[in-house]
């Protein structure tokens, strides 16, 4: 009977949330379908981070715990301030179930989107007991605004964390009860995002201070008391990532590190678009509370405090003058913030008569709520449908053969050089390391490095060799030429005067720059060794044109169908 009830109560949440999960889940269903009994343990890559994060995981099992640079046999010693928490956490449930990282990611595609939802429901019901909304705006944003939610740690991990961080912390306002435990559960949630993702804790920040600020204005000591608590306990669990950072900014090539992933000087605007939008938004907030009457609503003070922090959180460099790359690592971040708030000013609006003023707001809000994920660019219904065409790895199943290989045959951060769609997945699959990869620029390195490795890694392509590199591809500052030119430039048509520091032509000055010094020193086969390079994996499915065996410095020494193994004869 228990179960009956259950079900007749929350019918419509339980099948949203297997709606939501299976949205995620699908590509990876059709994936193995399609491979059928060819599977061989090379799993669909559905996210381009995915591979990245499944290196580091499995970097924690070479040793490599520190995880500075999961990809070079170089600098594994250079500190690099990034959170590890969640890399630990994932790598835990491998060892814990015997699987394998690329493996969990399919459980994860499945559970996580269906864990997300049922918490944002959950956070949802706090501001309004209103069903329809609390089920309908999550599910939309986690399917057609996301594309699904498929890329590890950020969202599937610390999400969750934020979800309920914020759960804990709108019980510790409004509950009059349990506020200790409250405070200490949202400490601790709050400090593990300290260890797991930069631009979830440093929001959160944002909108504890605003409210701790709101709280001295009201002379709330007792509820100061309790935020207090809640954020000494956060700072304490924090304090290896904090030293971590501390660590890393003395680091070997920092500087030019933090240029790579996006570390910008400007006080100016990231994204005008997002800006303008958040703006609309409080505005419209502050008009709808004084229009309602809602000053002495807590729950109206959140919100507001919510879209407050959508303003300033993202913003933050014009008063630091430093962009860290909000705009793309927030891009839907606003939109969760608007469907709380547009979730709640609903319940307002019902309330209410239905007028026609009333029924225009409700409109109004729902045009709030709908143009700004079209505007922001964040519907990705085209690449989710990509999906479904190629996982990136149904024609390589023989990788299977060549991990084996790599697995049985080398020792521990041997480093490989190959094409470069291998080098994405070596380190996921193996416990070797790869001669480069796509992600160097947002890892422990000099620019002068990343050019070389990029141009060495090429040695062996027909346009490569004295040729240099194609003047198109963007191998360190594409992070900061976005935001440099995004900082600059509104409504992409009308520019800001500015002298340029990042730009494609500066880039390609570079390149040759370097390429020049590599050609001093003498362009042929043996300047590959300028970094370690233990194998050369030759993929003629690949790279048809590479003909290793013309090189009388090299020897094959394993073939694995048509793939073939080498070394330097020395």
């Amino acid at each position: 009977m228990h179960s009956v009830a259950f079900l007749k109560k929350y019918w419509l949440v339980i099948l949203t949330t297997i709606a939501v999960s299976a949205f995620t889940a699908l590509p990876s269903f059709f994936f193995f379908q399609n491979v059928g009994d060819d599977f061989r343990g090379i799993y669909p890559v559905f996210n381009s981070d995915a591979l990245y994060y499944q290196t580091r995981i499995q970097e924690i099992s070479d040793g490599h715990g520190e995880l500075n640079h999961p990809y070079f046999f170089e600098h594994k010693d250079a500190v690099y301030p990034q959170a590890i928490g969640a890399e630990y956490f994932l790598y835990g449930i491998t060892k814990l179930f015997g699987i394998a990282a690329p493996a969990l990611q399919i459980i994860l595609d499945i559970i996580a989107p269906a864990l997300i939802f049922l918490l944002t429901y959950l956070l949802l019901k706090r501001f309004s007991p209103n069903e329809y909304t609390a089920v309908l705006l999550p599910s939309f944003l986690y399917t057609v605004v996301m594309g699904g939610l498929f890329k590890p740690v950020n969202p599937q991990i610390t999400l969750p964390i934020l979800l309920l961080f914020l759960i804990f912390w709108v019980k510790l306002i409004l509950d009059d009860k349990k506020k200790l435990r409250n405070s200490m559960i949202a400490g601790v949630l709050w400090g593990l995002l300290f260890l797991t993702y930069f631009y979830h804790w440093s929001f959160v920040v944002v909108i504890v201070g605003l409210y701790g600020l709101i709280l001295l204005a009201k002379k709330s000591y007792a509820e100061l008391k309790y935020h207090s608590i809640m954020v000494g306990i956060a700072a304490l669990i924090g304090i290896p990532y904090f030293v971590r950072v501390c660590q890393g900014v003395d680091a070997p090539f920092h500087a030019e590190t933090a240029v790579r992933v996006g570390l910008y000087f400007s006080h100016l605007p990231e994204s005008y678009p997002r800006l303008m939008v958040a703006i609309v938004w409080f505005l419209f907030f502050l008009w709808f509370r004084h229009y309602y009457r809602l000053q002495h609503d807590t729950r109206a003070t959140i919100v507001g405090v919510l879209l407050a922090g959508n303003i300033i959180y993202p913003n933050h460099q014009i008063i630091t003058g430093m962009i860290i790359e909000n705009a793309v690592h927030w891009s839907w971040m606003p939109i969760l913030i608007f469907a709380v708030s547009g979730h709640y000013l609903f319940s307002v609006v019902r309330k209410h008569q239905p007028t026609v003023k009333n029924i225009s707001v409700f409109f109004v809000i729902a045009v709030l709520l709908i143009l700004p994920a079209w505007r922001l660019y964040t519907f990705t219904w085209k690449p989710y449908l990509g999906h479904y065409a190629d996982g990136a790895t149904e024609q390589r199943q023989y990788y299977a053969d060549v991990f084996n290989w790599v697995n049985a045959h080398t020792q521990k951060d041997d480093t490989i050089l190959s094409d470069p769609r291998l080098m994405r997945f070596i380190p996921a699959y193996t416990h070797a390391n790869v001669y480069n990869t796509e992600y160097a620029f947002n890892l422990p390195a000099s620019d002068d490095e990343v050019v070389e490795r990029y141009l060495l890694a090429r040695f062996f392509d027909s346009d490569s060799g004295a040729s240099g590199v194609n003047g198109q591809a963007r191998i360190l500052w594409s992070f900061a030429y976005e935001s440099e030119k995004n900082t600059h430039t509104i409504a992409g048509t009308l520019a800001i005067p500015y002298e340029p520091k990042y730009s494609l032509a500066q880039e390609r000055e570079k390149i040759e720059g370097v390429r020049a010094g590599l050609v001093k020193q003498g362009w042929g086969i043996a300047l590959l060794n300028k970094y370690r390079i233990d194998y050369i994996v030759w993929d003629r499915n690949e790279k048809p044109e590479w003909s290793l065996g013309r090189y009388a410095e090299l020897e094959e020494v394993a073939r694995i169908g048509d793939v073939s193994v080498y070394q330097f004869k020395s």
